[in-house]
């Protein structure tokens, strides 16, 4: 498995949020998925780090992250959209883009194909064109240091 998989498996067990923002109780719920098969435990050891590094830390700030991303939602909608407004695979996609583009400092355009695939295999019509300016003016809000 790669760290494609453990993004993935991130992006499944965040899913299950906001009904929970324990740790353990949200990798319990990705074991009870199809298939679940306690996936995010068939990783490499390094992408299992990199799973519940990222799921951890969003968990624990998850109520904040709505007042963070929020003005990066209106300059995108000029003004038309709230966060609340997006859906829910739009928000834990935007979420996992922030986190590793401006907390982990990860390479843009691996994040970006990442987030995007995510977005075509989980998301609605509109999800991928939505993401990719998202995170385009997300990059502009929070530049790279």
């Amino acid at each position: 498995m790669s760290r494609t998989r453990a993004r993935e498996l991130a992006f499944l067990a965040l899913f299950s949020l906001p009904h929970s923002t324990d740790l353990e109780t949200v990798l319990q719920s990705l074991d009870q998925l199809p298939k679940g098969e306690k996936l995010h435990r068939n990783l490499k050891s390094e992408d299992q780090d990199f799973f519940r590094q990222m799921v951890s830390c969003i968990v624990e700030e998850w109520y904040s992250f709505p007042a963070i991303l929020a003005p990066v939602v209106q300059k995108v909608t000029k003004n038309k959209w709230r966060w609340e407004r997006l859906g829910k695979v739009e928000q834990i996609l935007s979420i996992i883009a922030y986190y590793e583009l401006i907390r982990l400092h990860q390479p843009p355009q691996v994040v970006v194909d990442a987030i995007l695939d995510l977005a075509k295999q989980y998301g609605e019509e509109g999800s991928r064109k939505f993401l990719h300016g998202f995170i385009s003016e997300m990059l502009k809000f929070f530049p790279p240091q």
